[in-house]
């Protein structure tokens, strides 16, 4: 079986609070063959997309500093058209929580803790949505 990463090529970026949890869902994103960015809280990762384009960004929603919603949202607001992919990661799956990420910019969302064939099933189909960007370098 090839490597996820080898069919879709995507630049991706975590932004995880939790240094245990950061080390778990980078391991995952490993065994599916990518190497991934880290971020801490929303502030670190407006900092780093100042530097780096991404394709996918996934995104805990409870964190200190900024939190995921806020974060989602100056992301779209300076990015426009050229914003990731952002995808919330949470364990607060409460009704209308799903909707209240789509309201902050957020294109789609998974429970935590992560399972692999979850996100391979969300992988492929941002895959096969973006699969007209991928290849292009998406550095301005």
């Amino acid at each position: 079986m090839s490597l996820l990463s080898t069919i879709y090529p995507f630049e991706i970026l975590i932004v995880e609070d939790n240094f245990i949890n950061q080390k778990l869902i980078q391991k995952l994103f490993e065994v599916l063959g990518y190497k991934t960015d880290l971020a801490a809280n929303g502030v670190e990762a407006l900092k780093i997309l100042e530097i780096k384009s991404y394709h996918l960004v996934f995104m805990d929603i409870q964190m200190p500093v900024m939190d995921g919603y806020q974060a989602s949202r100056l992301i779209v607001e300076s990015l426009g058209s050229r914003a990731p992919v952002i995808i919330a990661l949470t364990a607060n799956v409460v009704k209308g929580e799903e909707d209240k990420c789509k309201i902050a910019g957020m294109s789609d969302y998974l429970s935590k803790p992560l399972r692999r064939e979850e996100l391979v099933n969300l992988i492929s189909r941002w895959g096969e949505l973006k699969k007209d960007l991928l290849g292009k370098p998406i550095h301005e």
